[in-house]
């Protein structure tokens, strides 16, 4: 969002403030369907003071308008329209991070079956058409099960500040690796 109204920002979905304890609707966009800017919001439920900056050089900091507004309660639980439609159906809504393959099972199973295919494929249209089915079932469901055991244990990693490739990250699933194997004994 923009410090001020107008410009090139997204639409957001009304929001709200509390004030005595009252839950109070706010209008995201003006009287003209202008998206209003942080600061007329800040305004509005008496959080802003003269001279807030948009943003901070700092990584954490409370002192910038846009922090300000991240931390408040209808910022915080807003989900996206996309998620609010496919939970107001009755289903569960899962984002992994984008760009990050290693925490998504899926990858592994595609990995997989490519492998398989590339292994057992006599690489002509008719072979192909034979060897898929054969690849997708050739990965038994315990593997799918490892596959996403291995993805929960390196989000907990990264969850735990590790970066990928370190002497720590690798020891951390290492020995989470291990444990598990010893609770399936």
């Amino acid at each position: 969002m923009n410090l001020s109204g107008g410009g090139d920002q997204p639409v957001m979905q009304d929001g709200f403030f509390l004030k005595d304890e009252i839950r109070i609707v706010q209008k995201i966009v003006d009287e003209n369907g202008v998206p209003k800017g942080i600061e007329t919001i800040l305004h509005e439920q008496g959080l802003w003071t003269m001279g807030l900056r948009l943003e901070c050089p700092k990584i954490q900091c409370a002192c910038c308008a846009c922090k300000i507004l991240s931390l408040q309660f209808d910022f915080l639980h807003q989900k996206g329209k996309l998620q609010e439609i496919i939970k107001g159906t009755g289903y569960l809504v899962l984002f992994y991070p984008k760009f990050h393959c290693e925490l998504n099972w899926i990858e592994y199973y595609w990995g997989q079956v490519k492998r398989y295919t590339q292994d057992n494929c006599k690489y002509n249209y008719e072979a192909l058409k034979t060897i898929i089915p054969q690849a997708l079932s050739s990965i038994k469901p315990t593997t799918i099960l490892l596959f996403f055991a291995q993805t929960q244990r390196i989000m907990e990693a990264y969850h735990c500040g590790l970066q990928y490739g370190t002497t720590e990250y690798c020891e951390y699933l290492s020995h989470c690796r291990v444990r598990h194997l010893e609770d399936d004994f």
